[in-house]
């Protein structure tokens, strides 16, 4: 049996709308992507098909594949789920909150094959009320995170090369903290600090026109 074949029969299939099922169940056959609104098959264990040759055949065709079809009749993505016709939507807000829609679902962005996390809106639910109940950033910030970090970790190896390169200077240190060069002058136990600095050179120049403005002898 083509899977293909099978979803291509859809759009004369109706919705079924009380259909009940959990988000167990869901995550048993399918994977889904927020990010991306990728949704596609998992592969079925012997709990799902117990016959080896058929769920050798099922897998082999469909493990991996993207899950559902457009419906021209309703403008919405379906999949056939237990045997059940439902829409990707709803399947996917179950997926991510383990529970059904409190209100009616929509498209934010008015692309109703769009179905990623992002763009599924719940007529009367506040979108940053249900990330927080399920423990989700929006997915925008969690980008823009994820963004930060890796540009943090990348001037850090920068600095690093730059502070492993740089001659040594007297009064002269790097700030890991404030990202810049510190300038000091020292005066038997004490310091008379001369500030921060982009660069080692600007440092070393200021800490010298200090030194001579005081009229210290090192």
């Amino acid at each position: 049996m083509d899977m293909s074949s099978v979803e291509a029969r859809l759009s004369d299939a109706p919705v079924v709308k009380l259909m009940k099922i959990t988000k167990q169940e869901l995550d048993q056959l399918l994977i889904y992507d927020p990010l991306t609104g990728d949704l596609t098959w998992k592969s079925r264990g012997p709990e799902i098909i117990p016959d080896h040759g058929a769920r050798k055949t099922w897998n082999a065709r469909f493990r991996g594949r993207h899950a559902g079809v457009y419906d021209p009749k309703t403008g919405h993505t379906r999949v056939m789920v237990r045997r059940r016709n439902m829409y990707s939507r709803r399947i996917v807000y179950i997926m991510m909150t383990g529970k059904e829609p409190s209100g009616r679902l929509s498209h934010a962005d008015g692309d109703t094959t769009n179905i990623r996390w992002g763009n599924i809106v719940v007529a009367g639910e506040n979108r940053e009320d249900v990330d927080a109940e399920i423990g989700l950033l929006s997915l925008e910030e969690k980008a823009r995170k994820a963004r930060d970090v890796a540009r943090a970790s990348a001037e850090r190896q920068s600095a690093a090369k730059v502070i492993a390169a740089a001659p040594k200077s007297p009064g002269i240190t790097y700030d890991h903290y404030e990202r810049q060069w510190r300038a000091r002058i020292g005066i038997g136990m004490s310091a008379i600090p001369v500030g921060l600095f982009p660069t080692q050179a600007e440092a070393i120049t200021a800490r010298a026109a200090e030194i001579v403005r005081l009229e210290i002898v090192e």
